[in-house]
């Protein structure tokens, strides 16, 4: 219930904070489908609300475990839709706790009436760049098929791109990468669950960095910003959104690129 009653009061401040906030792509999202949303991680807090906030449907969000402090805001965070996963930094114990939230995880998948959206990256920085995705996407939809029977999952990698997430009245893009359906790889999956759990990784992070500012020195970052607020000039668009299916130009291949 915390969930509906605090959604739109972000929708809203989030239009007040960023002066603009640039979606793209977001009919890649296939319908009818079980979906996992992968997304990158430039920010400690915002990456999942600017995400999910404009979706139309209700979300679930994995997060890390240690900021279930006491029972209390472990209350308060699971009727936000929240579930915990702990970090080896942890402890081997409360390591333990993830197979509860992998196992409501699945559940919920095969209820299939909201989403499962978690941080791929292995970490978050501010740096405009992808961090090496870590295997627990992977690893959560190819454990639905195997404790559920669930075949029709959807791998669904979403960009977050920020000017300045620091500063107040920036720019957000946000943009939904090419779909990973989980029935092409279950063949191999039957034959080797480890090199195709590697597999599918990898080819998350690929349509990953389609989607993602990849700007590989960091020296050049001070001018990346001013290039790419030239880039984004002349879009028709709405104030304080623009959702549009090419953004860019075809060389920086829609929200994300590379800049050398």
């Amino acid at each position: 219930m915390l969930f509906y009653l605090v959604k739109y009061p972000i929708f809203l401040a989030l239009m007040v904070y960023f002066r603009r906030i640039h979606y793209s792509h977001r009919s890649r999202i296939p319908k009818g489908r079980r979906i996992i949303f992968a997304i990158n991680h430039p920010s400690a807090f915002l990456d999942a609300l600017i995400s999910g906030a404009f979706l139309p449907f209700p979300l679930y969000f994995l997060i890390r475990g240690d900021a279930y402090i006491n029972p209390l805001v472990r209350a308060i965070l699971l009727s936000l839709h929240t579930l915990p996963i702990f970090r080896f930094r942890d402890g081997f114990n409360r390591l333990k706790g993830n197979q509860e939230t992998f196992d409501r995880s699945y559940l919920l998948l095969k209820k299939g009436t909201a989403p499962i959206m978690l941080a791929a990256e292995g970490g978050n920085s501010e740096r405009k760049r992808l961090l090496p995705l870590q295997k627990g996407a992977a690893k959560l939809a190819f454990g639905a098929f195997t404790e559920q029977g669930l075949k029709d999952i959807v791998l669904v990698p979403i960009g977050v791109n920020y000017t300045d997430v620091q500063r107040f009245r920036s720019s957000a893009m946000v943009s939904v990468g090419e779909p990973l359906y989980l029935e092409n790889y279950l063949d191999s999956y039957s034959n080797d669950p480890r090199l195709t759990v590697q597999q599918l990784t990898s080819d998350l992070e690929r349509n990953m960095r389609e989607v993602v500012v990849q700007i590989d020195r960091p020296e050049d970052e001070a001018w990346a910003n001013p290039l790419l607020d030239i880039a984004r000039e002349g879009e028709e668009s709405r104030w304080p959104f623009s959702s549009h299916p090419a953004p860019w130009n075809a060389n920086f291949k829609g929200w994300g690129g590379s800049i050398k």
